[in-house]
């Protein structure tokens, strides 16, 4: 739809406009393909919610010249942003980083880890909110919309999760609905829903080790660090490694 959107409006992007997209995971050299202009054409990916958090990604192409990005990167340090120029590529920076916190987040539902329980974990550690409420706070539409791209870039090691897309299609997608893993009134949390996770299959399980979840290094774990990737959010002690979980390097 946005390639078909840049070719339709070639005469309304005159050579003197720049054109930003605000997408998360959508190619930008790809959608200079269909542009006039490709020169102009500019990632400038801001982030939920948009009022409080000051990260702006200013993404790149081939094709993208660099007064179109000097020109964006300028506008979001004049609306108080913190720009982060990147090149085109699967997640560009944050999601790609983020996309292996997440799969790690889908993994522990497979093994019966308690959303709830993990979250505070995750807080407690320092993390302004744990990963099911920032999927609910991103959307679980647009993590599930993001990972295929991921995957398809990048290898296996971004996986997806059933239980989510089933959520998507229930439209249990996070706080825009009032409801994900948590339930919402008037964009306030009002707590996790485990009657709905239950239908989806989310059921905890005893065996399951909390002294394992950490989103960053901790002085136990022998490889702290993804370097293709990201970081995982958990801590393995021995137990596992990266290349374990199908990660090319730690």
């Amino acid at each position: 739809i946005n390639a078909e959107y840049m070719g339709e409006d070639a005469g309304v992007l005159t050579e003197d406009v720049i054109f930003a997209t605000n997408t998360s995971a959508l190619s930008v050299e790809e959608l200079a393909k269909s542009a006039k202009y490709p020169q102009n054409i500019v990632g400038m990916h801001f982030f939920n919610p948009v009022s409080m958090m000051p990260l702006i990604e200013i993404i790149t192409g081939p094709q993208t010249s660099k007064i179109a990005k000097d020109t964006v990167y300028k506008l979001a340090t004049d609306m108080g942003k913190f720009p982060v120029a990147v090149k085109d590529g699967p997640g560009f920076l944050v999601n790609r980083v983020l996309g292996i916190y997440m799969s790690e987040a889908g993994r522990m539902l497979d093994e019966g880890g308690d959303p709830k329980k993990i979250d505070k974990l995750v807080i407690d550690f320092g993390m302004p909110m744990g990963p099911y409420r920032l999927l609910d706070e991103v959307g679980i539409d647009v993590a599930a919309h993001v990972g295929p791209t991921l995957r398809e870039g990048l290898g296996e090691r971004f996986v997806g999760n059933p239980k989510l897309e089933k959520m998507v299609a229930d439209e249990h997608r996070g706080k825009k609905d009032g409801k994900g893993f948590y339930t919402y009134e008037k964009e306030k949390e009002k707590g996790i829903d485990n009657e709905y996770l239950k239908k989806v299959g989310v059921s905890t399980n005893s065996s399951f080790n909390y002294d394992d979840v950490s989103p960053l290094h901790t002085p136990k774990a022998p490889n702290p660090l993804c370097l293709q990737g990201g970081g995982p959010l958990r801590t393995f002690h021995g137990k596992r490694s990266c290349t374990d979980l199908g990660r090319e390097s730690c």
